[in-house]
């Protein structure tokens, strides 16, 4: 059985971009991630996120990465909800 897991950093424009990821796994692919250390990004540290980016990658079925500028979730908030804007990009990206 295949899974899908999402993440995001930085909701807010004050802060940069917002940057959403996806990954595919199988079950075994998520036991191999688990055993890395791999959980929710913003109970890791910078170094360790940077550790694991290339060990995810690498393990992963296949991965999605979005990068929304400021600018647009500026625009995009007077009519839409942020998580209406972080769908429309990382499922039509």
């Amino acid at each position: 059985m295949n899974s899908c897991g999402i993440d995001e950093a930085g909701r807010g424009p004050m802060l940069g971009p917002l940057v959403i990821a996806g990954v595919l796994a199988t079950s075994s692919q998520i036991k191999q991630l688990k055993k890395y250390g791999v959980r929710d990004s913003k109970k890791l540290t910078p170094i360790m996120r940077e550790k694991l980016y290339k060990k995810i990658i690498s393990t992963v079925q296949n991965y999605h990465k979005v990068r929304i500028q400021p600018n647009t979730i500026d625009i995009s908030e007077k009519n839409y909800s942020l998580n209406h804007l972080e769908a429309k990009y990382f499922f039509n990206d």
